[in-house]
Order: C-alpha cells, then structure tokens, then sequence
C-alpha cells in the first residue's frame, strides 16, 4: 500500500487504511494542535520579553473559515482530537465562533482549550455553550508575588475568578472526552462542592478588601449620613505608633533595568532620584489625598531594587508615625510617586515602561492591629469592623496590566 509524507513532519498517510496518519515508528497520530494567534496578553519571563515583539501580520494568520476547513481535512484521515492553543487563544477576537464552528463538524472526539485563564470570566458562558469538551489552564503560581513575578502580571485574581465562572458547568465532558488510551477523566462539574477555604489573595466572597486580611467594614467611613464626602473625625481615638509598608513594581526591559541598576540612564542616576521624589511625597499626602489628614511623619524610607535578568524594578516604602490615625497613604503615594519617577527618567529609552502594581504589604497599629499581605493567620489579629481613616485599603492597586498598550483584555 503506498504512503504519502506530510511535509515537515516526518508522518505519513496511507490512502483506503483505517489508520491514516502514523508517524516514523509507525505510531497513530490522532492529535492536533492548533494555534489561532501569536499574540497574547501576559509576558511570561519564559516565553516573552516584556516588549518589542515582532508580531505577524494579519494576513498571516489563518482565518476561522481556513481552521475550519483545514480541521475538518485533517480529521478526515485520522485526527480524532483538537486542541486550540495560541499565544493566548482568547485574545483572538470572536473566539467563541471558531469553537462554534469546529465543533459543528461533528467528526472531532474531543475539542480542548489551552488558555492562561485572564479572560475565562468573560468567554466562559460563549465556550460552553459553542460545544467545547474541556480545557487546561496554565497558571504559573498561586502566590499572588511570585505569579506577578513569572507572568509580569498582577492578574492572578482574575485568573482564579473565571476558574470559578458557573458556565464551566456547561462543557460537555463526558463519554466524548473520554480518552480510551488514558483512562476516564475527572469531571469539572463534580468537583469542589462544599464550602472552599478562599485562596491567598482572593477577594472575600461577601466583598470589601482583597489580600488576605480579613474585610475591614463595608461602612464607607468617608461618607457621611448625607452621601457627601467628609474627613473623619480621629479626635476621639488615641495616638499610637504607626507603621505602613507598601510596594510598587514596573515592567521594564532587561536594557532599561540594567540601565536603572547601573545609574545609566538618560537623565542619570534613577534609583536614587525616585528615592527623594517618593519620600518627598509623602510629606505631602495630605496635598495629594483629598480626605487625608495631615500627618508628622517620624519616619519615611524609600528604597528601590533592581532585577535585571527577569526587567522588574520593585518600589518599597516605609512611613511610620505616632498619631491618631496609619500612614497607609503616605507609603502607597511614596512608592507610586518613585514608580512615576522612574518612569520620567528613563521614558527616554522605553515608553512601553509598565507600573503593575502598588500595594499595601503590612500595616501595624490603630484599631485594627496588624495587617500583613499574604499571610492569612495574622488576620485573626483584627477586630471586626474597624476601619482606620487615612484611607485605608489593603488592597489598593495601580497600573494597567497592559505594556506598550497590550492590555489583557485587547482582542486581536
């Protein structure tokens, strides 16, 4: 029986045999994987650099009408299962359609998804309901820094939420995803029932505050009985030491954080610039935050580290006082005015320079006791309910994922 190579890929298929593809031990290739796009929304330190990238053009990437048909040719002599991949597939506009139709042609076994999980809360009910059998998610880490750190991302959250998007319920994996050769697969509908001790970092289900601190109160302290904006009254609490740390991260180039690191760039020496700016502003919150109070600050530091190898420059500040209410803004406007600092000195080299997160990380003091970002046991440190003013807000966050305009979001 005569055999036909398929280019470049060292198979071959025999016309009239019930077994067509096979590779160059004679195995059966019934898989196929299939990338819809080059693009994608995170920069993971493995796979992408933080800019730059050459991406093709549009007329090269195949259309939907051309998967479909190229699918539908393959699963003709052979293929039984599909996996869509990318880049990121979902960042490919009018995905759920591509599903629609590959699954429309009733000769694949199993349709599977490999995604990173950013955009799942939005096309979830559309996917499910378009015919796909399964999906995958590649998430790097389930440490809220050290995810931020793999991905250059501050978006594990979000990732996590569409992990739990209801329509998942809707996906058709039963007897058809099976897989003969691998056993049963475990099915998404079946699992975690019950109650589910909430994820470091995740919001609290009954909303407020993310991290991992227990929600202060959903009393909005800076509102007053009338819906107008008012400054609270501390005159009646008692002063106390005060301590807040907070961080901010940016995404640079490797070129642009070496350049940071070795006090070289265009305006000079950034670190320690972006250290007088930050402990400047500080000083200064009260001018910046409307409803802040004035507070004497005995203690401001502002320090700036340097990653070269992965382009992440990290932003912490500390401010200490003893008052009536925490220096929670005066650290989180001390690291953002250094991030924005940053960003001025070396825009003249990279102005796809990203800020992806300001945070508070620790807080001490007030009512409230300790707070400690990541770190779910002090949260029973806390009192129910209390809310220090100076607007206090763990997790308080800044920057769009997105660099060089490449937000998570954006459809191709």
């Amino acid at each position: 029986m005569a055999t036909v190579p398929v280019p470049g890929s060292g198979a071959t298929f025999a016309a009239g045999s019930p077994e067509l593809l096979t590779d160059s031990h004679g195995r059966r290739i019934s898989d196929l994987r299939v990338s819809v796009t080059d693009r994608c929304n995170f920069r993971c330190q493995y796979c992408m650099p933080t800019e730059g990238l050459a991406w093709m053009d549009r007329e090269q990437i195949l259309s939907f009408e051309e998967i479909e048909r190229l699918v539908s040719l393959l699963t003709s002599i052979g293929i039984e299962d599909v996996r869509l991949t990318g880049g990121e597939p979902l960042v490919r506009r009018e995905f759920p359609k591509l599903v629609a139709r590959l699954s429309g042609l009733g000769t694949i076994r199993d349709l599977s998804l490999t995604t990173n999980g950013y955009l799942l809360g939005r096309d979830a009910a559309e996917l499910a309901a378009a015919g796909l059998d399964r999906i995958n998610v590649s998430i790097d880490a389930l440490e809220r820094d050290c995810f931020f750190r793999l991905t250059r991302r501050d978006s594990m959250d979000q990732v996590l939420e569409g992990l739990k998007a209801p329509s998942w319920r809707g996906l058709r994996r039963g007897p058809r995803g099976d897989r003969p050769d691998q056993g049963r697969g475990t099915g998404l509908e079946g699992r975690s029932r019950g109650r589910r001790r909430a994820a470091p970092g995740r919001r609290n289900p009954a909303g407020g505050g993310s991290g991992t601190g227990r929600v202060m109160s959903k009393r909005l302290t800076h509102i007053g009985e009338d819906g107008q904006a008012r400054m609270v009254d501390v005159g009646e609490k008692d002063v106390s030491e005060r301590m807040a740390r907070a961080r901010a991260m940016l995404a640079v180039s490797p070129e642009t954080a070496k350049a940071v690191a070795d006090g070289t760039g265009p305006k000079g020496e950034v670190a320690q610039v972006a250290r007088i700016a930050g402990i400047q502003a500080a000083k200064r919150t009260a001018e910046l935050i409307p409803l802040a109070h004035p507070l004497p600050l005995t203690y401001i530091d502002v320090e700036v580290s340097v990653d070269p190898g992965s382009g992440l420059v990290e932003v912490t500040a500390e401010a200490r006082t003893r008052d009536r209410t925490g220096v929670e803004m005066e650290a989180m406007t001390a690291c953002s005015v250094a991030a924005l600092t940053i960003y001025d000195m070396v825009k003249g080299i990279e102005r796809g320079v990203s800020i992806e997160q300001a945070v508070l990380i620790e807080k001490r003091g007030g009512r409230s006791g300790h707070w400690l970002r990541g770190d779910a046991d002090d949260s029973a440190e806390q009192e129910t309910g209390s809310a220090e003013t100076g607007g206090e807000s763990p997790g308080a966050s800044g920057g769009s994922p997105g660099t060089g305009g490449d937000s998570p979001g954006s459809g191709e």
